[in-house]
Protein backbone atom coordinates (compact mmCIF):
# COMPACT_ATOMS: atom_id res chain seq x y z
CA UNK A 1 0.00 0.00 0.00
CA UNK A 2 1.19 3.31 -0.76
CA UNK A 3 1.81 6.15 1.78
CA UNK A 4 -0.63 8.30 -0.03
CA UNK A 5 -3.13 5.68 0.24
CA UNK A 6 -2.72 6.04 4.34
CA UNK A 7 -3.47 9.43 4.94
CA UNK A 8 -6.33 10.04 6.87
CA UNK A 9 -7.20 6.77 7.35
CA UNK A 10 -7.23 4.41 10.49
CA UNK A 11 -6.90 0.07 10.57
CA UNK A 12 -6.37 -2.72 12.14
CA UNK A 13 -2.55 -3.80 11.94
CA UNK A 14 -0.99 -7.23 12.17
CA UNK A 15 0.83 -6.28 15.40
CA UNK A 16 -2.84 -6.17 17.38
CA UNK A 17 -3.01 -2.65 17.50
CA UNK A 18 -5.35 -0.27 15.90
CA UNK A 19 -3.52 2.66 13.85
CA UNK A 20 -4.52 6.10 12.89
CA UNK A 21 -3.18 8.17 10.39
CA UNK A 22 -4.67 12.13 10.88
CA UNK A 23 -2.28 13.50 8.29
CA UNK A 24 -4.49 13.97 5.29
CA UNK A 25 -1.78 16.05 2.83
CA UNK A 26 1.84 14.92 2.18
CA UNK A 27 3.94 17.18 -0.27
CA UNK A 28 7.23 15.66 -0.70
CA UNK A 29 8.98 17.76 -3.43
CA UNK A 30 10.95 20.27 -4.34
CA UNK A 31 10.35 23.71 -3.39
CA UNK A 32 7.08 22.21 -1.77
CA UNK A 33 7.08 25.65 0.84
CA UNK A 34 5.66 27.32 -2.27
CA UNK A 35 2.59 25.15 -2.55
CA UNK A 36 1.56 25.90 1.58
CA UNK A 37 -0.69 28.59 0.53
CA UNK A 38 -2.53 26.83 -1.86
CA UNK A 39 -2.70 23.32 0.69
CA UNK A 40 -3.64 25.01 3.24
CA UNK A 41 -6.63 26.99 1.53
CA UNK A 42 -7.93 23.88 -0.12
CA UNK A 43 -7.69 21.61 2.54
CA UNK A 44 -8.98 23.80 5.59
CA UNK A 45 -11.21 25.21 3.27
CA UNK A 46 -10.88 29.05 5.00
CA UNK A 47 -10.85 31.72 2.06
CA UNK A 48 -9.21 33.97 2.83
CA UNK A 49 -6.78 32.36 5.41
CA UNK A 50 -6.11 35.02 7.51
CA UNK A 51 -3.32 33.61 10.22
CA UNK A 52 -1.23 30.52 10.78
CA UNK A 53 1.01 29.69 13.45
CA UNK A 54 4.51 27.60 12.19
CA UNK A 55 5.45 25.29 14.80
CA UNK A 56 8.75 23.74 14.96
CA UNK A 57 12.03 22.96 16.74
CA UNK A 58 14.70 25.52 16.70
CA UNK A 59 16.71 23.60 14.22
CA UNK A 60 13.86 23.14 11.49
CA UNK A 61 12.97 26.41 12.36
CA UNK A 62 16.00 28.12 11.00
CA UNK A 63 16.11 25.27 8.01
CA UNK A 64 12.55 25.49 7.46
CA UNK A 65 10.75 27.43 9.33
CA UNK A 66 11.58 30.98 8.49
CA UNK A 67 11.07 30.10 4.82
CA UNK A 68 7.28 28.83 5.53
CA UNK A 69 6.97 31.88 7.09
CA UNK A 70 7.83 34.31 4.72
CA UNK A 71 6.06 32.29 2.16
CA UNK A 72 2.56 32.82 3.92
CA UNK A 73 3.25 36.34 4.36
CA UNK A 74 3.61 36.93 1.23
CA UNK A 75 0.22 35.51 0.18
CA UNK A 76 -1.09 37.67 2.87
CA UNK A 77 -1.56 35.05 5.81
CA UNK A 78 0.13 36.84 9.32
CA UNK A 79 2.06 34.35 11.17
CA UNK A 80 3.58 33.92 14.57
CA UNK A 81 5.60 30.56 15.42
CA UNK A 82 6.41 28.38 18.48
CA UNK A 83 9.66 26.90 19.08
CA UNK A 84 9.14 23.32 20.44
CA UNK A 85 12.20 23.51 23.71
CA UNK A 86 14.68 20.26 23.62
CA UNK A 87 13.85 18.01 26.25
CA UNK A 88 17.13 17.92 28.66
CA UNK A 89 19.42 19.07 26.25
CA UNK A 90 18.21 16.23 23.39
CA UNK A 91 15.93 16.68 20.50
CA UNK A 92 11.96 17.23 21.66
CA UNK A 93 10.08 14.15 21.10
CA UNK A 94 6.66 13.16 20.10
CA UNK A 95 5.61 12.56 23.57
CA UNK A 96 2.39 13.75 26.11
CA UNK A 97 3.97 16.39 27.85
CA UNK A 98 4.98 17.80 24.63
CA UNK A 99 1.76 17.50 23.22
CA UNK A 100 0.00 19.10 26.26
CA UNK A 101 2.77 22.08 26.32
CA UNK A 102 2.38 22.59 22.77
CA UNK A 103 -1.77 22.43 23.21
CA UNK A 104 -1.13 24.95 25.91
CA UNK A 105 1.21 27.30 24.29
CA UNK A 106 -1.55 27.41 21.22
CA UNK A 107 -4.14 28.30 23.35
CA UNK A 108 -2.18 30.99 25.25
CA UNK A 109 -1.34 32.08 21.21
CA UNK A 110 -5.12 32.25 20.34
CA UNK A 111 -6.24 34.37 23.29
Amino acid sequence: MSLHNLLGTSFDCDCGKHHQVPVKILSYEDNAISHLPEILKNSLQIDPLKTATVVADKRTFEIAGKKTQAVLSDNGIETNHIIVPDIDGNDPVCDTETYQWLQNKIALSAT
